[in-house]
């Protein structure tokens, strides 16, 4: 209810006194609209916040993520850097920083952003989870596998991280641990084609026939065009 209020007072004073609201009034005001998915609405608010602190690290990374939102990522990295220009003691910029060049596909600087958030905050398991993420696109399944155990050891019942492991043992080949995973996996996500695809994949990988075509045929029920191809190729005769 607190920022409610102060956005409340924040208004009467600018209709009614002709007064300007201070720079925190205006950032708290743009994260309350960010935290109802009113991006765009937030950024003229901390857009008056800057004016009136241009040295502000703080607001740039608040509006750096609201421009992430709407897939402004140049314009969230031109912010970002601001912030660490002004303030490189905080994870937060170089870890959002990473996600905009994830998005932008510049997966080395992404790599960068987050291992210097990591060393600044080793134990934040999204960032383990974003490097994974883009170590797994650059085909680093090793390295990959590493940051994801690593989340998986923070949080050990991380769905993102789960997933996100047993692709990557798919990738390496590591039949039998993808097969632990994905089973552990779709007890919960009882509705994920993908996650039944890569446990049908797994089962016939160990030779296991049967449950591999059953589990495959639920992947394609559910409108998994990869698992009906597989059901064509290993489950017809």
């Amino acid at each position: 209810m607190k920022p409610v209020l102060i956005v409340a007072l924040s208004t009467l004073c600018m209709t009614l006194l002709g007064c300007s609201p201070d720079p925190q009034e205006l950032l708290v005001k743009g994260k309350s609209l960010m935290e109802q998915g009113e991006f765009g609405e937030a950024v003229p608010y901390l857009d008056r916040a800057i004016e009136q602190r241009s040295d502000w690290s703080e607001a740039y990374n608040v509006r750096a993520v609201a421009y992430f939102e709407q897939g402004e990522y140049e314009q969230a990295v031109k912010d970002l850097s601001q912030a660490i220009d002004l303030d490189s003691s905080s994870y937060k910029p170089f870890y959002n920083r990473g996600n905009a060049y994830q998005q932008l596909e510049e997966y080395q600087k992404a790599l960068q952003d987050y291992t210097y958030a990591l060393n600044m905050q080793p134990n934040i398991k999204d960032i383990y989870i974003n490097r994974g993420v883009v170590h797994y696109l650059l085909e680093n399944y090793e390295q990959a596998l590493e940051d994801f155990n690593f989340a998986l050891r923070i949080a050990e019942e991380d769905q993102t991280a789960l997933l996100n492991r047993a692709k990557t043992q798919v990738a390496l080949q590591q039949w039998d641990a993808a097969l632990t995973d994905l089973e552990k996996l779709a007890r919960t996500q009882t509705n994920n084609a993908n996650v039944f695809y890569l446990l049908g994949v797994a089962y016939l990988q160990t030779g296991q026939q049967e449950s591999g075509c059953a589990t495959l045929q639920k992947a394609a029920g559910m409108g998994d065009n990869t698992a009906s191809q597989a059901l064509q190729q290993y489950c017809s005769s």
